[in-house]
């Protein structure tokens, strides 16, 4: 903590994080500390505060953090995938009137790996019925 003087006595002052008066040990004059320092101090303390968390969290806590982070990550980039594929799907299926292989297609995408391989697939044949026409 840094080190303030009372402006009546020049005794010492100790100011303390998210106390919002500071009271002279010597002559006992109240001093306000300014809303910015308030809130400063109180930026610092939540950072502090974190820190302890951090450093009291065990290992089985952290790593069940890191693997909700990475599930959420996962997420996002399978939603996308999921997008783009439709996207191609309904494209190709628009202009072969393929509406019920789009629908599947978009099914069997629901269901994981499994639905990526079958609209693979299902790509790879409508590409190659195109190409033969």
């Amino acid at each position: 903590m840094q080190q303030l003087t009372c402006r009546a006595c020049g005794g010492k002052l100790t100011p303390e994080l998210g106390v919002k008066t500071l009271i002279c040990e010597y002559c006992g004059t109240a001093f306000q500390k300014s809303p910015e320092q308030v809130q400063a101090e109180l930026a610092l303390l939540a950072q502090q505060q974190e820190q302890e968390r951090e450093r009291n969290m065990t290992a089985s806590e952290r790593m069940q953090r890191n693997s909700m982070a990475r599930q959420a990550q996962a997420r996002e980039t399978a939603q996308a995938s999921e997008m783009n594929v439709s996207q191609m799907v309904a494209g190709v299926g628009t202009g072969l009137g393929l509406g019920s292989v789009r629908r599947r297609a978009r099914r069997s995408l629901r269901t994981g790996c499994a639905g990526t391989i079958v609209v693979a697939v299902i790509l790879l044949a409508i590409v190659i019925i195109l190409r033969l026409t």
